[in-house]
């Protein structure tokens, strides 16, 4: 497997060079139609973009995925309809006890259905941004039908960083025709660029 890390962002405010280069490599998706949305293993939502294939594995049955998938991981979320409706994860309003519940069987079967993005919307942008308060990246989409995503990572907890027996998880990652891309926790993210970084794609 070949990793390649990219400017690596430190502990330290990002340079804008950093950050230029985590949108440049963010610019593939711009044009890409939006197709569906799916709530995978533990309540990540998946949204798929770009041409659409079967499963490359087939413990995923007759799952189709996008070429470019981003999932949000653990990150809070929401999104917005051209309409002005909104939808998020439940960490927008304050209620921190709101924040961390499971979607609902029901609310998941919703959100598959309604995603707020028309199905075929273009990306017409994809902006990461600098959180100075909980030192994380966010990631904000905007789409030609008007709808828009915004993806904010919680905040490293005190010590948190430091602690070598935890196992990290990216805040958000995007796999593409090129490899995966994985963006936090904290200030990092790196490359994989081999053919099986998009393996789970399908999820």
């Amino acid at each position: 497997m070949s990793v390649v890390t990219l400017n690596p962002l430190s502990t330290q405010k990002p340079s804008s060079g950093s950050l230029a280069e985590l949108r440049n490599h963010l610019v593939q998706l711009i044009g890409e139609p939006f197709r569906f949305l799916r709530v995978s293993y533990g309540d990540e939502l998946r949204f798929h973009f770009g041409d659409v294939f079967s499963a490359r594995s087939k413990r995923f049955g007759n799952l189709t995925h996008g070429s470019y998938v981003l999932g949000v991981r653990a990150s809070l979320w929401i999104l917005k309809s051209p309409s002005g409706s909104v939808i998020h994860s439940g960490g927008f309003d304050g209620n921190l006890e709101e924040a961390e519940r499971h979607l609902t069987t029901e609310e998941k079967k919703q959100l598959e259905a309604n995603p707020m993005i028309a199905p075929e919307s273009c990306v017409l942008s994809a902006i990461p941004n600098f959180n100075e308060p909980g030192e994380t990246i966010s990631l904000q989409l905007k789409f030609s039908d008007g709808s828009s995503l915004a993806v904010m990572p919680p905040p490293i907890a005190t010590g948190e960083s430091e602690n070598a027996d935890l196992v990290y998880v990216a805040d958000w990652e995007l796999f593409s025709p090129g490899g995966l891309l994985s963006v936090g926790p904290g200030l990092s993210w790196k490359i994989e660029t081999n053919r099986k970084a998009a393996a789970g794609a399908s999820g």
